[in-house]
């Protein structure tokens, strides 16, 4: 059976993906304990520490190498301060497990900033495909939305597959699903404490207006318009993140690790997401195990990977690569 590493595992969205397509985890990686022992409930193997620490020599081998990558540095949440963040630097670990073991193919996700140009750096991106390029990769990326491999969320990624073969992977072949809605996902009870009061909020009349990312603006709290902004009150754009409410036959945004999804509208209702919601929109299955607590569950979801688009990413690999 065809084996992946996985790198930076978290929680194990990337495995739970790859198992799907038909691999097994060979070996596994994290800093965070907490993400360790929920990785382990849920896959049977206890991941390794940190990256730093893995020796390449003394790990199993694998026939691709995938993570999503700590995405701190290259996010509007953590400022874009790119390689001036020491999280970044995870990319001298990867190229030396790269060089020594060379697997055939690499796979590395994060998020859509490392795209960005920052002032007197360039893009983050170029460094990194530079990187596995000296390491005797034929490099291809992408930013795939995970709207449309079937998500309820709009969730912009960048992924780049790295072949040791020296063929370029065709993101164009990988197959795509319908867009979810926010309310696919949303369960019929919740806890009373769930509810807002709906009169701190001023509530949208119908036709709602659909921004371009597919999210659905349903009301809003006053006195948080965004500076420098239109006046148009039913617009996303005008309202602080904070002060949005949005509607469920729309996508929801991303799901973030720090700042929760804000809240959504149910008829004249308006209430926040349960983390079972939150799960779901991650493509997690509800059996999946918890040894923590609810917030540290939230903080996992929100770094971790959404599953259905991985999946279709590995199912390419195997099928263009391997």
């Amino acid at each position: 059976m065809t084996s992946v590493a996985d790198i930076c595992c978290g929680l194990g969205g990337v495995a739970t993906a790859f198992r799907l397509a038909g691999y097994r985890v060979a070996w596994a990686c994290d800093l965070d304990p907490v993400a360790r022992e929920v990785y382990a409930a849920n896959h049977g193997v206890a991941p390794l520490g940190d990256l730093w620490d893995v020796d390449p020599d003394e790990v199993p081998e694998a026939d691709v190498v995938a993570g999503g990558t700590p995405c701190q540095p290259f996010s509007s949440m953590g400022r874009h301060r790119c390689w001036s963040d020491r999280r970044a630097n995870v990319l001298v670990p990867l190229m030396r497990l790269l060089c020594r073991r060379r697997p055939k193919v690499v796979m590395v996700e994060n998020v859509e900033g490392l795209t960005h140009r920052k002032k007197g750096q360039g893009r983050p991106l170029d460094l990194l495909l530079a990187a596995l390029s000296s390491c005797g990769y034929a490099v291809s990326h992408a930013v795939l939305n995970a709207a449309k491999f079937g998500a309820a969320q709009h969730r912009p990624r960048v992924f780049v597959v790295g072949d040791r073969g020296g063929r370029p992977f065709d993101f164009a072949r990988l197959e795509r699903r319908p867009a979810g809605r926010y309310g696919d996902v949303l369960e019929p009870r919740v806890p009373a404490g769930s509810w807002h009061d709906p009169s701190r909020y001023v509530l949208l009349d119908p036709p709602f207006r659909p921004s371009p990312s597919g999210v659905i603006l349903a009301a809003y709290r006053p006195g948080r318009l965004r500076e420098g902004r239109p006046g148009d009150v039913g617009t996303l754009s005008s309202h602080q993140h904070a002060a949005r409410v949005y509607h469920p036959d729309g996508l929801c945004p991303t799901v973030m690790s720090r700042s929760g999804l804000g809240l959504f509208r149910v008829g004249d209702r308006i209430r926040e997401p349960t983390v079972l919601e939150v799960q779901r929109l991650m493509g997690l299955p509800d059996s999946y195990l918890w040894p923590c607590g609810e917030t540290r569950r939230r903080l996992l979801l929100g770094q971790s990977v959404h599953v259905p688009t991985v999946e279709a990413v590995a199912r390419g690999i195997a099928e263009q690569l391997l």
